[in-house]
């Protein structure tokens, strides 16, 4: 793994290899013998421990091209599991302790990239992302709509885009939340979970309720969306009971019945629970079925609000600012800190488009 080496020091393994295909035999043993140096020094910086085999054998086995040499293809692992494949991390990944647990972190397994710098990811920031091109560019396309004879096309993808940004909304709100479950089991519990999410190990849930009384197996069920009364290893929880229940649990509050953030006190997760959430269902559950009216309207009516320009004109700006409102709730009631929002959520201007620097 090169990750996090300096230039010369890269220069002198690409050296090396062209080195070998025109050595002689004499030559190959001692360039080898100086590799070998190399790599035994690089494995004492880094602190490589016992483990670091069996997980890069771990992903490698669901992921069979992990250690495939491809320059455009860099393989990524949790940011979790480099702690069990070396003692001192942050020397390959120096961003690593700015991040949460649940950040993917690229592996260069063969040197092929000539920067040093770390490629990571967030999946709620890339989808928070998705959310904001989609909304920026309906906004783009609204002026061209409302500005001159539109073309079809236009109004098409202007329609698309609202709907599209919209989804992304929810997308990034339970990306966040994932987030937030996987962080905190780690946090609470690093060695058992490393385990479960490296080598795909079951959690017993008695042991870790023995271990953090504090917490019921209800609510290991629903950070790990599974049921252990029933045996199952997967039972996904709604969107509705992790808006509430996650920060909850994150926050350490035992009581289910007493969660920081609900509807009664939170206007942001209101809206999005009902007003968008009847947006986002006219999408995702669409269906020429004749429903009766109500003060929220079917499904068939909602679905045209994306076209009704005039009466839903700034619907979308609605739902992108009590979704990151909402996040940003969450995180001000959390008693510890997963990963810094601000160095990725930003507001968009008043009544305007997301800035540049969100895509930067």
């Amino acid at each position: 793994m090169t990750n996090g080496l300096v230039i010369r020091t890269r220069a002198d393994i690409e050296k090396a290899r062209k080195a070998f295909q025109v050595a002689s035999p004499s030559q190959l043993r001692e360039q080898v013998t100086k590799l070998d140096a190399m790599i035994r020094a690089r494995r004492r910086r880094l602190g490589i421990s016992d483990n670091y085999d069996a997980v890069v054998s771990a992903f490698a086995e669901r992921d069979p091209d992990l250690l495939t040499h491809d320059r455009d293809r860099l393989p990524y692992v949790p940011a979790l599991a480099l702690n069990a494949m070396m003692d001192r991390p942050d020397r390959a990944f120096p961003v690593l302790p700015h991040l949460p647990a649940h950040a993917w972190m690229a592996l260069d397994t063969f040197g092929t990239r000539s920067a040093p710098e770390t490629e990571h990811y967030l999946p709620e920031a890339m989808l928070f992302e998705d959310m904001a091109a989609f909304y920026n560019r309906s906004v783009q396309l609204l002026k061209t709509v409302e500005s001159q004879r539109p073309r079809k096309r236009d109004i098409k993808e202007l329609n698309a885009t609202r709907r599209a940004c919209v989804l992304a909304a929810f997308y990034f709100v339970e990306a966040y939340l994932n987030g937030i479950a996987f962080d905190f089991l780690a946090e609470i519990d690093q060695v058992e979970f490393t385990k479960h999410v490296v080598f795909q190990q079951a959690y017993d849930h008695g042991a870790f309720v023995s271990r953090h009384p504090e917490m019921s197996h209800d609510d290991l069920d629903l950070l790990l969306e599974c049921n252990c009364k029933r045996d199952k290893a997967e039972q996904f929880v709604a969107f509705e009971k992790k808006c509430i229940q996650y920060p909850r649990i994150a926050s350490r509050q035992a009581d289910a019945g007493k969660p920081p953030i609900q509807e009664a006190n939170c206007p942001e997760l209101k809206y999005l629970l009902n007003e968008a959430k009847s947006l986002r269902d006219a999408i995702v559950h669409q269906s020429p079925r004749v429903e009766p009216l109500t003060p929220e309207q079917g499904k068939q009516l909602r679905f045209f609000d994306f076209a009704n320009y005039s009466l839903t004109r700034d619907i979308c700006g609605q739902v992108v600012d009590h979704a990151i409102r909402f996040v940003r709730r969450v995180d001000a009631a959390l008693r510890w800190k997963p990963g810094e929002i601000d160095d990725w959520l930003i507001d968009r201007a008043p009544g305007g488009s997301f800035p540049e620097s969100v895509f930067t």
